[in-house]
């Protein structure tokens, strides 16, 4: 994440400059991946909050939890294309709310 007003990012251990991360890209991907600069892009709000309703999705899915799966699948609906798209999926999982 870049710390505001620089071209620093921080890991949350220390923080790297540009080459510093694309260092340790290469490092964890064993240089197999291409590097591309906006991998460095900040990250919009709305899609780290799809991207942890996707994981929650799958993990209370995969459990059978139906509470949860409600309750998330109802935090989906709230999101206008999750509610356009998925209309049966959040239907059917927050129908026991009925």
């Amino acid at each position: 994440m870049p710390i505001p007003g620089s071209s620093i990012f921080s890991t949350g251990a220390s923080p790297l400059d540009r080459e510093g991360v694309r260092a340790l890209f290469a490092t964890v991907t064993g240089g197999g991946v291409r590097w591309e600069d906006r991998f460095l892009d900040p990250t919009p709000n709305r899609a780290i909050v799809i991207r942890m309703l996707n994981n929650l999705t799958a993990g209370f899915g995969r459990s059978g939890d139906a509470l949860r799966l409600g309750v998330t699948m109802r935090l989906r609906g709230s999101i206008d294309e999750l509610a356009e798209t998925e209309r049966d999926a959040i239907d059917a999982a927050t129908a026991l709310f009925n």
